[in-house]
């Protein structure tokens, strides 16, 4: 997944003067009006499972300092970003993929199912709209699925910078 991401979304970052940050995540960054700007791929924590699958999330973020992740001045998960109807867009096609995966199961049988940490093992199909103030995990189970969310970014990564540095500006005053 990280190796796509990078395949799709590096050329275009690179075109707007993006260079890839030295992180264990993918990151690209660049200096934008006397501050670091960096596009982020934080990946889920436990890693990707067969069965489970992983998740991803996109962030946009401006620091003092080249450190991606230094304390932001400002910050953005990139569905903050979307109108009403790409937000519904991505929501249906976060869930397509969440129920491919299996649903979670716990490895203690003696241990009570009201103990699980649901959090960590989410539900994943979600049933109530994505607000648009909360970070979204993309998951994804197979090639395809990671196949197709590069490609979603490696389109899409142009316009949402864009409307991050709009955002930035209308902050701005």
């Amino acid at each position: 997944m990280r190796a796509l991401l990078r395949d799709a979304v590096g050329p275009p970052l690179a075109s707007l003067g993006f260079e890839r940050a030295k992180t264990t995540l993918p990151c690209w960054r660049r200096e934008h009006a006397g501050a670091w700007l960096a596009v982020t791929f934080p990946f889920h924590k436990y890693g990707w499972h067969e069965r489970f699958g992983s998740s991803f999330e996109l962030k946009f973020h401006v620091g003092a300092d080249a450190d991606s992740f230094s304390r932001p001045l400002a910050f953005a998960w990139f569905n903050q970003l979307l109108d009403a109807d790409e937000l519904e867009a991505l929501q249906a096609r976060n869930n397509r993929v969440a129920a491919s995966i299996d649903a979670p199961y716990y490895e203690d049988p003696g241990r009570p199912q009201e103990t699980i940490d649901w959090d960590r093992m989410a539900l994943l199909v979600r049933t109530t709209p994505y607000r648009p103030h909360e970070s979204v995990s993309l998951y994804y189970r197979s090639r395809d699925d990671a196949e197709a969310w590069a490609a979603y970014f490696g389109g899409t990564i142009s316009s949402l910078l864009a409307r991050f540095i709009e955002r930035l500006a209308v902050e701005a005053g």
